[in-house]
């Protein structure tokens, strides 16, 4: 009977390992699918902050001083909203995270 439960400890033993490889696996491409799609928002957050110079604001970057004061305004209001949503956005994932545990 000792010798069966042996045997039976060493194939959970591997099932486990294999289970922790599955997961690293897992989690690997779900880092790597994460990553891609950081770097697929990226232009799209630039092109954000642009769009609110250009269009909410009326400015220009190439146009005479005014245009250019009013794209900097405009650009500076596009990467103070992009913070505070981010931050906001942190704010909740810990609330979240810290009340479910």
């Amino acid at each position: 009977m000792l010798e069966n439960q042996g045997e039976d400890e060493f194939g959970e033993g591997l099932k486990a390992k294999n289970r922790v490889k599955e997961t690293k696996v897992i989690t690997k491409g779900i880092s790597e699918i994460t990553a891609l799609n950081w770097i697929a928002w990226f232009p799209f957050l630039l092109l954000d902050t642009d769009w609110m110079g250009r269009e909410v604001y009326g400015g220009d970057s190439g146009g005479n001083e005014d245009l250019k004061r009013l794209y900097n305004q405009g650009v500076h209001a596009g990467w103070r909203g992009m913070a505070t949503r981010r931050t906001t956005w942190r704010k909740w994932m810990d609330h979240h995270r810290t009340s479910s545990s």
